[in-house]
């Protein structure tokens, strides 16, 4: 969740944008997140998005699954394509345009069966009729649990309609070398201006800029950081107790250390041989873990906590099994050093 890169083009350079009243984040009214879009020099490209539910009937059975609404741009803003089909061209977004959906790739498998010629076929949503026409990629999964995608409609009272209905979230993406707080602080500007030219909506707000990342993570940062410290003193805390039953273990030993010296064993091979039979404990618990992690895995993708993001993209893959035998090795020769110098 922390350490993997975020699935989108160059994540670094994506920020949330927020309004912000009295310092806290709020979302945006569709009025001033066109003017922000179209005044900020700081941004190359940015895109509004919404959440709805809607009731899906016709093809299998009748399901309400969560859909969301956003600008043409939104996949482009974030860098991600649909794996089949297309995105939305930009004149999508007027009214009376024709009626078109992006389908998750879960959604796509589930009421679909992964079929290809589910591109061009209809799609029943609160008794409008939409067409599909792409479906994104399986790591895909922003806003998270969307099933599908249409546009945002830019009709007349979102642009020019009251300033102080505020539903609309929003992404940008910086241009090359603009850094988040330049966003911000341009976003503190712009929202001043806002200020100025429609008080009675926009008292005391503001806009500013935070990494996506940020935005992402930020809610479970800490606490996911003291889990990992918890992990860690339990790790150590293992280890010295093991470091100690063999320490006990030696003084067991120390007769057929003797005869193996007798008979013309260095202290070097001894000590080798004792740090063999360190890692390779070590190495068998490693492995151990690593199938309870592989089961625990599974157990935490069923329980879907909420809260989490980024959960199903969770796994116990290569970077992991690595990881682990990193862990294993180095902790059997440092606390399987002692005993054996013992």
């Amino acid at each position: 969740v922390l350490l993997r890169p975020l699935p989108f083009r160059d994540p670094g350079a994506l920020v949330r944008v927020y309004q912000t009243y009295q310092g806290q984040h709020s979302a945006f009214s569709g009025p001033n997140f066109v003017d922000y879009a179209h005044e900020s020099r700081t941004v190359a490209s940015a895109a509004a998005f919404d959440d709805e539910t809607f009731n899906v009937v016709g093809t299998g059975d009748p399901v309400r699954i969560s859909g969301g609404l956003t600008s043409a741009s939104f996949f482009d803003v974030l860098g991600v394509q649909p794996s089949i089909g297309r995105g939305f061209h930009p004149d999508e977004n007027e009214p009376g345009k024709t009626k078109v959906v992006v389908l998750s790739h879960a959604f796509w498998q589930q009421r679909f069966g992964a079929s290809r010629a589910a591109i061009g076929s209809p799609l029943d949503l609160d008794g409008s009729r939409y067409t599909i026409i792409g479906v994104m990629p399986r790591e895909f999964d922003y806003p998270r649990r969307v099933s599908v995608w249409m546009p945002l409609t830019y009709d007349t009272s979102f642009t020019v309609g009251s300033r102080g209905a505020v539903y609309l979230s929003a992404v940008a993406r910086l241009r090359p070398g603009v850094t988040e707080q330049q966003a911000a602080t341009e976003g503190a500007t712009i929202g001043k201006r806002l200020h100025d030219l429609d008080p009675d909506h926009n008292a005391k707000m503001g806009i500013t800029a935070v990494s996506m990342r940020e935005a992402m993570v930020g809610n479970v940062r800490k606490p996911l950081v003291i889990l990992l410290g918890a992990v860690i003193f339990v790790l150590l805390i293992a280890c010295a107790n093991i470091a100690n039953l063999l320490l006990a273990r030696s003084s067991a030993r120390e007769t057929e250390m003797a005869v193996r010296s007798a008979l013309g064993a260095a202290r070097g091979r001894l000590l080798r041989q004792l740090l063999t039979e360190s890692v390779l404990m070590s190495i068998v618990g490693g492995a151990l873990g690593l199938l309870l992690a592989t089961w625990g895995v599974r157990l935490l993708l069923v329980l879907k906590p909420t809260g989490i993001p980024r959960l199903d993209t969770v796994s116990i893959d290569g970077p992991v099994m690595l990881w682990t035998a990193v862990i294993a090795i180095a902790t059997g020769l440092i606390f399987g050093i002692a005993p054996a110098l013992q």
